[in-house]
């Protein structure tokens, strides 16, 4: 008989629960399409509507209305990860407190490590070519720092049309980090954020999070700076179930994530490419 204090869809909220403590990079993209997307293979179209043309009003008749160009942009839930985790009898007597509280804790963060890093290979494949910044070396101080990267990267954004009031956040490495606090001795912090995934300050009005599921491409490591609605991501955690395997005196647990991620906003995404630290 499989694990009799197992209830499906309470653990399946449970996992959803703890995940979502985890993410950073989920967390910074526009997830309002979640509840539309169930299973892999799902798909919204993102709708987008182009800008009207302006004319001068002399008085007169006006022109007649023009039909605005609209877009559509699919997003699509093309990952599917599961875990699928055997509990020898033996072990489950033995283990102090209970075993499957630590084997979903443990599959939750596994699934967000993972969750994450997809999102970021997503975000790296995603970004327009002119929006990419070459950063050779990063330095502490100096026209190379880190900070002064992080500069160049908003107004880049800005020039892309975001707006100045804009939330900017960037994704930021450990390495990249530590330069930005050697120059940046006390980075400001909000407290309405201290609790959110990754928060670690605030520097030339961007705020930083911190990730060690940065994407590197041929030794370059990404740096995100970007727009709340620049990306995309839906995700869902599907099924758990726990179950007993023939022919063995054990029980197991299996659980299922699917999500899909897409930059709908180019223009409000830069990724700075670092190839060394100095």
């Amino acid at each position: 008989m499989a694990y009799t204090k197992f209830i499906p869809e309470l653990w399946a909220e449970k996992i959803q629960r703890e995940n979502e403590k985890m993410l950073v990079l989920a967390k910074l993209c526009n997830r309002q399409w979640e509840g539309e997307l169930k299973k892999k293979g799902d798909t919204v179209h993102i709708l987008g509507i182009g800008a009207p043309t302006l004319g001068d009003y002399d008085g007169t008749a006006i022109e007649a209305p023009e039909t605005l160009a609209d877009t559509s942009i699919p997003l699509v839930i093309d990952k599917a990860k599961y875990f699928n985790v055997l509990v020898d009898d033996v072990d489950r007597r033995q283990a102090a407190g209970d075993i499957m509280e630590y084997i979903l804790q443990e599959a939750s963060e596994a699934l967000a490590v993972q969750e994450d890093s997809d999102i970021a290979t997503c975000i790296s494949a995603g970004v327009k070519s002119e929006n990419k910044i070459a950063a050779a070396s990063v330095t502490a101080t100096g026209d190379t720092s880190a900070r002064r990267y992080l500069q160049k990267a908003k107004t880049m954004l800005y020039k892309n049309g975001v707006k100045k009031n804009s939330e900017i956040v960037a994704v930021v490495s450990p390495d990249f980090l530590e330069r930005v606090e050697i120059e940046v001795e006390n980075l400001e912090t909000d407290n309405t954020k201290t609790a959110t995934n990754g928060f670690v300050g605030k520097t030339s009005g961007i705020s930083l999070y911190l990730s060690n599921n940065i994407h590197t491409e041929s030794t370059k490591e990404h740096i995100y700076v970007m727009t709340r609605r620049a990306v995309a991501h839906a995700s869902q955690i599907n099924e758990v179930k726990a179950y007993s395997p023939e022919d063995l005196f054990a029980d197991a647990v299996k659980g299922l994530n699917t999500y899909g991620t897409k930059v709908v906003r180019p223009g409000e995404l830069v990724v700075l490419e670092v190839t060394a630290y100095a």
